[in-house]
Formats: structure tokens, sequence, C-alpha cells
């Protein structure tokens, strides 16, 4: 029977990788269509930022806006396209320029990825 069967350690470790990538890529597969604030909350939840500073100048991380720009951005593509005021586009794209690169550099303190050699271009 089954029990009695002999499983290389090889066998093992590969249809666990498997198992392993195929999750992930549910992960993101489920990511990928969920609300931009689920996303971002997942970035402060696996990063932990310990502050609720930025190393991006003049910026300052407001979740209740960045929840409204995406509200305003639902609602000029799927419902009126008259309702964004174009008096708002610089800021809210400041701040949206700002959002992004201050959510990239979450992971690159916290894992000191400045620091680290980066390779070469073309290498």
């Amino acid at each position: 029977m089954v029990r009695q069967r002999t499983v290389q350690i090889a066998e093992v470790v590969d249809a666990a990788e498997s198992v392993v990538q195929s999750k992930i890529n549910d992960f993101w597969k489920e990511l990928e269509r969920a609300p931009l604030m689920r996303k971002v909350e997942k970035i402060y939840q696996i990063v932990s930022p310990s502050s609720t500073g930025s190393i991006v100048t003049g910026y300052k991380y407001e979740p209740s806006r960045l929840q409204a720009l995406d509200e305003k951005r639902h609602e000029v593509t799927h419902r009126d396209r008259q309702s964004y005021r174009p008096e708002d586009l610089e800021d809210d794209l400041t701040f949206l320029f700002k959002t992004g690169f201050h959510l990239l550099s979450l992971p690159v303190e916290k894992y000191n990825l400045i620091a680290l050699q980066r390779p070469e271009p073309g290498s």
C-alpha cells in the first residue's frame, strides 16, 4: 500500500516548493484585484515600519486622503467623468507620486537595501 512506498527527499522538497509557489501566485492574483487601500495595508503589515514618518521630503502618509483619491478615481472612471476638479490635479498628483516613493522606501529602510551592493548595468 501507500504507507510502504519509499519517497526520495528530493520529491518531497520539489512538491513542497511547488505548493508554496502556487500559494504565492494565488495570493498575488487575489491582491491584483484588491482595492488600493488593502494593498497598502498589506505593505504596512508585511514591512511594519517603525515610525509614521517618511524619508520622502515634505510628505506625510495620510491614509484617509489616499482613500479619498482612490474613491474619486473610481467615481470618474465608472460613473461621472465630470466630477473631478482639474484645479486639484497638481496637488493630487504630487501626493500620489510621493505616496508611491514612500511605499517603495519602506522595504528599503526596513531591510537596509541602500547598503547592499547593486549589480552593474548590463551584468
